[in-house]
């Protein structure tokens, strides 16, 4: 293999990475912003960190579906793989500038199926069944069947987390325990009488010289999820118009959702391009089919540097758009779609986190009209992007073909 077509190779497949990074930052960023947990620019560097962290310490059943398991390995040639990749690029950029949640997973599928098929056909004659010959069927139908089940599964669960979490349901199970424990004192009255917690009044009082401080830490950091009641509750969603939920558990979990998401889409998404490098190495007779460190470090690495330089054209469409965000249905959509793309990694599934997180955003959220209809309209798109990056591979497949160039 020429030392061009590898180089090629590379920076292809490193841009991809980059772009997908920067195209998705707004999924793991949009709720914390949304619901003013952090500013922007805190919640890129806080997300940026935990895409870092599944490096070296998660599968890559991914990778190997990616490499292997989806085209037949001969057909990955070196021009095949730089141009699919380009493909999923132009794809990835022309979304991102319409601000338009997509998929540069399907991009990257699209753009590989096209580009192979068409070299096939330019190697074994113009048929249709000679473009799908390079097809592994069984790899395609989880891909498929996963890109069709989790906006259903996504929606579904979160629905049904936030009816839960916003039903009379958690108002009788807070009673039930406190008529469990004691019939006659409330929740707060028993932690506050318990001797626990006159213990470290008691150490409050003559160490700081200040009494109720962990009651009031308690009710302060705990207390929206012990209820502990209506009218502290609406207190605490208005004390400031600026940062409501600043230092209360919201802002916690908020925190550790946003980084579970991030942390779920790397270990998918950042697979997705170390298997692509691990086939052009195998191409190049410089390796073999099984991912190694090194790759696996450049992947996560140029991904969480595009996610750090991530716009927010997209964080505007997920925020604003598809329904009222508030810091507890932010959280249920963000684990839902973190729990979902997490669990298709774990079975070697390459799976959009738009696609999961957009499914539970609608579903978490009080989705108006208007909502409902850019989830469409996004879904719609899903549908076409591996048609149009499968069009836009093969064009280019064609004029390198007429121009001899990297082919």
């Amino acid at each position: 293999m020429p030392l061009f077509q590898l180089a090629a190779n590379f920076v292809s497949a490193l841009s991809f990475d980059f772009v997908n990074g920067f195209h998705d930052a707004p999924n793991v960023t949009a709720a914390p912003v949304a619901t003013k947990t952090l500013n922007r620019r805190q919640a890129v560097a806080w997300n940026t960190l935990w895409t870092l962290t599944p490096l070296f310490i998660v599968s890559t059943s991914v990778a190997k579906t990616v490499g292997t398991g989806l085209l037949a390995t001969p057909s990955l040639t070196p021009p095949v793989i730089t141009v699919g990749l380009a493909a999923a690029v132009i794809w990835g950029l022309m979304t991102w500038r319409k601000g338009i949640p997509s998929s540069s997973t399907y991009a990257l599928f699209g753009g590989l199926l096209g580009a192979a098929g068409f070299n096939s056909m330019l190697d074994h004659g113009w048929s249709l069944s000679l473009f799908f010959a390079p097809v592994i069927a069984s790899g395609w139908l989880s891909v498929l069947g996963a890109m069709v089940a989790a906006p259903i599964i996504g929606f579904g669960l979160a629905h049904c987390a936030a009816w839960f979490a916003t039903s009379q349901t958690m108002k009788w199970l807070h009673d039930a325990l406190e008529q469990f424990i004691h019939p006659h004192l409330t929740l707060r009255e028993i932690i506050k009488d318990s001797d626990l917690m006159k213990f470290l009044n008691r150490v409050c009082v003559e160490t700081f010289e200040a009494a109720d401080k962990p009651l009031a830490w308690i009710e302060q950091n705990i207390g929206p999820f012990l209820l502990f009641g209506e009218d502290q509750r609406k207190k605490r969603d208005t004390t400031s118009k600026r940062s409501p939920f600043k230092g209360t558990s919201q802002q916690y979990a908020q925190l550790v959702s946003s980084g579970y998401l991030s942390w779920a889409h790397a270990h998918n998404d950042a697979m997705k391009t170390a298997g692509i490098i691990t086939v052009a190495l195998h191409a190049a007779g410089l390796g073999g089919l099984d991912v190694v460190p090194w790759v696996l470090a450049l992947s996560f690495i140029t991904m969480a540097i595009g996610t750090a330089l991530g716009g927010a054209r997209i964080e505007k469409t997920l925020v604003e758009k598809l329904g009222d965000t508030t810091p507890n249905r932010g959280i249920l959509a963000q684990i839902v779609a973190g729990g979902i793309v997490e669990a298709a990694s774990m079975h070697g599934i390459p799976l959009s986190t738009t696609l999961a997180l957009t499914g539970a955003t609608t579903g978490s959220n009080k989705t108006n009209k208007d909502g409902w209809k850019m989830a469409y309209a996004i879904c719609v798109r899903w549908g076409l992007t591996m048609p149009a990056t499968a069009a836009i591979a093969a064009a280019l497949m064609a004029l390198c073909a007429g121009t001899h160039f990297i082919l």
